[in-house]
């Protein structure tokens, strides 16, 4: 008994050892191999269960389950060496991508092209610009300066712009009583000749400049910023007759004196008569009509104090 159970486990040892070797050798051997082992019975040892048929491959075996197939480089490239073309479905997208990359590579090279022209035809134009302006066809004007002399306007003002003669001088010299200047009418423009005595008018003026004097603190009064003008004796129009005023040079200063309607003047009018009478012209208006009064004054009567 001892004997025959060691032959068991030798030979149940034996079968162990063949199966481990019966990997790596083909299936046919490893069945007759252990075929010629279990046909002895044994008693102890159980019996083992039946091995599996080979799998066996359909059309209908998923690709997951097909065999891998080793495909060589003679079958990829044809005889005449013409490179596997793939689908067509596949292709498209491919090449539709390809053509919008191009279509949009294009557009950015347009882009680039016309800026580049713009730019081009800019510098052609600053060039062209610098080139008249360094050797221009033709030479500019130059504005004419004016000059401290004009020819007199009226008998009573001198050549030198915005100046009147003396009063002893228009009595004594041009014998002058009158002087003359001209209204327009400011809704219809009618105009109108206008004489007024020298001396009584002047006397007026100089009776108010001493009597409103201390009250006036360098600043024109409202009489003086607001004549009264007379009736329009064409169209009837109340305080509408305005001494006539066209270029600044041709201003009839001694007859606005007289008149006192300096008050009719713009702005800039008094400021052309303290230009040329070394007088500050910055300032308001009754700032500068009570200097163009005074300035006038003293032209008539360079020797009298009480002018400022």
């Amino acid at each position: 008994m001892i004997n025959h159970h060691h032959c068991d486990h030798a030979l149940h040892h034996d079968i162990i050892e063949k199966s481990w070797l019966t990997l790596s050798l083909p299936y046919h051997d490893v069945d007759a191999s252990l075929s010629c082992h279990t046909s002895q019975p044994s008693s102890s040892s159980p019996p083992s269960p039946p091995r599996p048929s080979p799998f066996v491959y359909t059309p209908l075996t998923p690709p997951s389950r097909r065999p891998t197939q080793t495909i060589l480089f003679p079958q990829i490239i044809s005889p005449t060496l013409q490179l596997f073309q793939p689908d067509s479905d596949l292709i498209i997208p491919k090449l539709l991508h390809h053509n919008s990359s191009l279509s949009q590579d294009s557009h950015q090279e347009k882009q680039e092209q016309e800026h580049v022209s713009l730019a081009s035809t800019s510098n052609s134009a600053a060039l062209k610009r610098c080139q008249s302006n360094q050797q221009p066809s033709c030479p500019a004007k130059r504005r004419k300066l004016k000059t401290g002399t004009i020819p007199p306007p009226f008998p009573w003002a001198t050549s030198k712009r915005a100046t009147l003669h003396t009063l002893d001088h228009l009595l004594s010299e041009l014998k002058l009583k009158t002087i003359s200047g001209t209204l327009q009418c400011k809704s219809c423009k009618f105009q109108q000749e206008v004489q007024i005595d020298l001396v009584e008018n002047f006397k007026k003026v100089t009776k108010f400049i001493v009597e409103t004097m201390e009250e006036m603190c360098d600043r024109a009064p409202d009489i003086w910023l607001h004549p009264v003008l007379p009736k329009c004796q064409s169209c009837g129009q109340e305080k509408a007759m305005e001494p006539l005023v066209t270029k600044k040079r041709n201003i009839n200063w001694l007859f606005l004196l007289l008149s006192q309607t300096i008050g009719c003047c713009t702005l800039d009018d008094l400021k052309y008569f303290c230009k040329h009478n070394d007088t500050h012209r910055t300032g308001a208006k009754d700032r500068l009509l009570y200097s163009t009064y005074f300035g006038l004054c003293r032209q008539l009567q360079p020797n009298i104090d009480f002018y400022p």
